[in-house]
């Protein structure tokens, strides 16, 4: 005995899965191509891609200033570390130093 299965619907099925999963990753990545403006307070500006966190600012500009920063604050807003920015931003790198200060 021998069983037909129709497998052109679950084929389109699969196709278009895909053709979604591939629209769904350009949406996503497609943000992280575009550049921001980071402002340090001492008004030096730098450009960086959209999703870079204040660490990897930090460590950019030396690692000393890495291994310190423990949070940042983010246009006022005091954050942690690790949490990515999306667009312009007044930056301050919070660090062991400055919290012994406050």
């Amino acid at each position: 005995m021998q069983l037909e299965c129709e497998t052109a619907p679950l084929a389109a099925s699969v196709s278009g899965w895909q053709r979604s999963a591939v629209n769904l990753s350009r949406k996503q990545y497609s943000p992280m191509s575009e550049m921001i403006r980071i402002t340090r307070p001492d008004g030096s500006a730098r450009e960086v891609a959209r999703g870079t966190t204040p660490a990897d600012i930090a460590a950019a500009i030396g690692p000393g200033l890495a291994k310190a920063a423990i949070a940042a604050r983010v246009d006022g807003e005091l954050r942690d570390i690790m949490r990515p920015i999306d667009s312009d931003a007044q930056l301050a790198l919070v660090t062991t130093r400055d919290e012994a200060d406050a």
